[in-house]
């Protein structure tokens, strides 16, 4: 977990770097805030009975927005299983917004790299988990507010396998944020 925060306080360091220069401040917005995540695996086994791991839990955000139409986005999530209290999930989303992002109506689809570490006590050690991640989402943005739901964010379930089995059918996350724009 700490490494995923020092790579996300990287993102927003970087971010504000875009920001002090006069040019570029004029031409793109940043954001910073809070959410709430949620992470779904679906697991068939063999005799064909599917299960759903479900974790929840908090998320920070980040984004700035290039132009009106391309961000980088990240979060950095610590969520709980809902089912068994001792299974954390915790982790970093760092992606690629394609998508009309100006003031009103938002709405976008992504390209971005995860890293999730898996903990709970009958292991050893955390289990780490990373990989390409796509996703879409909808929102809207007033001057200084930005509402966003990721509806979706879809994972590879071969990236998952190590540690849930050849049953991992769909991995998804979703996550809703507020934040204030800068």
């Amino acid at each position: 977990m700490v490494k995923s925060i020092r790579i996300f306080l990287l993102f927003v360091f970087a971010g504000s770097l875009f920001l002090s220069t006069q040019a570029i401040a004029e031409e793109g917005r940043g954001n910073i805030g809070i959410g709430s995540k949620s992470l779904a695996i679906s697991v068939t086994s063999a005799s064909n009975v599917t299960s759903q791991y479900e974790w929840t839990g908090s998320a920070l955000t980040a984004e700035y927005d290039f132009t009106s139409w391309l961000s980088l986005n990240g979060s950095v999530y610590d969520l709980t299983e809902n089912v068994d209290s001792n299974s954390k999930m915790r982790g970093l989303d760092i992606g690629l917004r394609l998508g009309i992002n100006d003031v009103g109506v938002v709405y976008s689809c992504a390209i971005g790299y995860f890293n999730d570490k898996w903990i709970h006590p009958k292991f050893t050690a955390s289990q780490s988990i990373s990989g390409v991640t796509f996703g879409g989402g909808i929102g809207y943005n007033w001057d200084h507010v930005n509402l966003n739901l990721e509806a979706f964010s879809l994972r590879f379930s071969s990236d998952y396998e190590n540690n849930f089995g050849s049953g991992v059918s769909r991995v998804n996350s979703t996550q809703l944020s507020v934040a204030y724009r800068f």
